[in-house]
């Protein structure tokens, strides 16, 4: 090692021993080259790009730091060979350097004198850099990036910068984010998860939850058998549903609309939703090739969120989408973790092996050739009268999540098989992943879950979540995993920390957040101030015609919008008779308050 690397080792173990083991024991990178700039500095290349100036990297420093405030926290996503730190370091700003590379920052030790740049920086690897923003003022918080590190570790830079500057959105822009979810189906829980971690990232959330409709409208395939007049009560009940949250989002002026698939919202509605100047976003988290309802919708949004990609993109932007993006599903881990469970509750919930989910003709074939394993069976929608439904251990009744995490935690192999309208089993053509993919997976719990196009993009099989592709190797399998438990520890927890890293509703929802903001921040902006603009108080006192309403306005001169709260309560500290402009406000007041119908 050089003589650099040895001092730059020891500043490095002085502030913080973690980083400076990680990087100690880091092998060599051979995808990690030096070359001479033409300044004679050392640079770094990655794969044989460059990752700071070929001329003089010793310029970065001063345009890097532009803009850093003392009191700020500045995130940097890269070392690099640390030349753009220079200034930023001695700016009086908090700098955190996430690394992601330990053989990168062992490259730059070697190379250069860091003496002036480690004792005053924060260096951390990604996984630290939740922990280490515990406490960040997010009002003051700045994200820089290191030239082409975001394309270099492109996986990395998404995983850990989404939450944070979906924060730094809530804390300087403060949206209203109103949620609209189904009144029935199976994003009624995706619904609630991401209005649940909207409102963990800082945001103010209005959850419209049409659930408790839901068993109304189901109830409707038993008014009549006459097909037309069941669609035409369906029709009536949508559009009531849709005129009420229409209504909500005027009075409550979100500056976000989330809709979730299968909201109760038409074009109609969508576009008296647009109305109001926001931008509207749409999760569909269904499969298209099953639910083909996008079409009709997918216009009147904003923007268009899916959980497949590939070929669904497409038929979106050819249907009128404006902008269509890849999303998928999520866990909550408030919600799905480990439990620690009772021997009550263990007795009632464990198994060797189990499937939670309804009872799709496919997973019915697949898990009648399975009746001579232990299975247990939960979920809704199973045939009760067959032998594999004596399986089914809650009678079809639906489980909240709160009920089927402990399944999850109390089963030794929990088998999870995609739905399919079309195939006896495994869908060959699977291009997508259910939501309890991530949710077994945080609980902590060993899942064997079918191959899916999907899957290794967002788990390793094998070390972090085990998989099949047909009933033999699934039987295979079963076996292998039930005789080795230590193995199944060791990928559950393994795919646990898959999904805290990057598969939350709070990682989704930031990624939504962070889309809008970027490309609709001015739009918002503008929104809210035509709302001020309609009862603001100055504006109002410029246009009044009238002295003497300007006259019992100018008090509330500066004060913003003007509230109908502030007004009666000044009226009700005056002396004397009623103004003619009090007593028309004491009027409205009195009219709101008793409301229509009242004595």
């Amino acid at each position: 090692m050089s003589a650099h690397y040895e001092k730059n080792l020891r500043a490095l173990e002085a502030a913080d021993p973690r980083t400076a083991a990680w990087v100690d024991q880091a092998p060599r990178d051979p995808a990690i080259s030096i070359v001479p700039s033409l300044s004679g500095a050392p640079v770094p290349r990655h794969h044989g790009r460059a990752l700071h100036s070929a001329y003089h990297p010793e310029r970065e420093s001063a345009a890097f730091a532009e803009g850093a405030r003392p009191g700020d926290t500045v995130v940097v996503f890269g070392f690099g060979f640390g030349y753009h730190l220079d200034a930023l370091a001695h700016g009086g700003a908090r700098v955190i350097v996430v690394e992601p590379s330990a053989a990168m920052l062992k490259a730059a030790m070697e190379a250069r004198d860091l003496d002036a740049i480690i004792p005053r920086v924060s260096i951390v690897p990604p996984e630290r850099l939740e922990q280490t923003l515990a406490d960040v003022d997010y009002a003051r918080f700045v994200w820089r990036d290191l030239g082409p590190y975001p394309d270099v570790y492109r996986d990395v830079r998404e995983r850990i910068a989404e939450i944070p500057l979906a924060r730094a959105v809530a804390a300087l822009r403060a949206y209203r984010v109103m949620v609209v979810g189904p009144a029935h189906g199976g994003s009624v829980t995706t619904a609630r998860f991401a209005a649940h971690a909207l409102g963990s990232l800082g945001f103010t959330v209005d959850f419209v939850d049409n659930t408790a409709h839901g068993a109304e409208y189901q109830s409707i395939e038993g008014v009549t058998p006459n097909p037309v007049h069941r669609n035409a009560l369906r029709s009536v009940f949508v559009n009531y549903l849709g005129e009420r949250v229409a209504a909500r989002a005027d009075h409550w002026r979100p500056d976000l609309i989330l809709a979730l698939a299968q909201a109760p919202l038409t074009g109609p509605h969508l576009e008296r939703l647009k109305a109001l100047g926001v931008p509207l976003a749409f999760w569909f988290v269904e499969d298209f090739r099953t639910l083909k309802y996008w079409p009709r919708v997918a216009p009147h949004y904003d923007y268009f969120f899916c959980i497949q990609k590939g070929e669904f993109i497409e038929r979106l932007a050819a249907a009128g989408s404006p902008f269509a993006s890849y999303l998928p599903q999520a866990a909550d881990p408030s919600v799905h973790r480990p439990l620690d469970l009772t021997a009550a509750e263990r007795e009632q919930y464990g198994a060797l092996v189990s499937f939670m989910g309804a009872g799709y003709p496919n997973r019915r074939k697949f898990f009648e050739r399975l009746l001579d394993t232990p299975l247990a069976l939960w979920g809704t929608e199973w045939d009760l009268a067959t032998p594999l439904g004596q399986r089914v251990r809650n009678a079809n009744r639906r489980l909240a999540p709160e009920e089927y995490v402990k399944i999850f935690n109390a089963t030794a192999v929990n088998l999870n098989l995609h739905s399919s309208l079309t195939s006896e089993g495994v869908d060959p053509v699977g291009d997508f992943l259910n939501p309890r993919v991530f949710e077994i997976a945080a609980c902590g719990a060993f899942q064997l879950v079918d191959r899916r196009r999907a899957l290794g993009e967002m788990f390793e099989e094998g070390t972090e979540i085990a998989a099949f592709g047909d009933l033999d190797e699934l039987r295979a399998k079963l076996s292998h995993y039930l005789a080795r438990p230590d193995e199944r520890a060791a990928i559950a927890a393994a795919g646990r920390r898959r999904v805290l890293a990057g598969h939350t509703f709070a990682h989704r929802m930031a990624k939504i957040i962070n889309i809008v903001a970027g490309r609709d921040d001015a739009r918002i902006e503008a929104a809210r101030a035509r709302r001020r603009g309609v009862n603001d108080v100055d504006g109002m006192i410029a246009r009044s015609g009238k002295p003497e309403l300007a006259s019992f306005l100018s008090p509330f001169a500066g004060a913003g919008n003007l509230t109908l709260a502030a007004v009666t309560e000044s009226i009700a500290k005056g002396h004397g008779p009623l103004s003619r402009p009090e007593a028309l406000f004491v009027i409205i007041d009195q009219l709101l308050t008793q409301g229509p119908g009242r004595e």
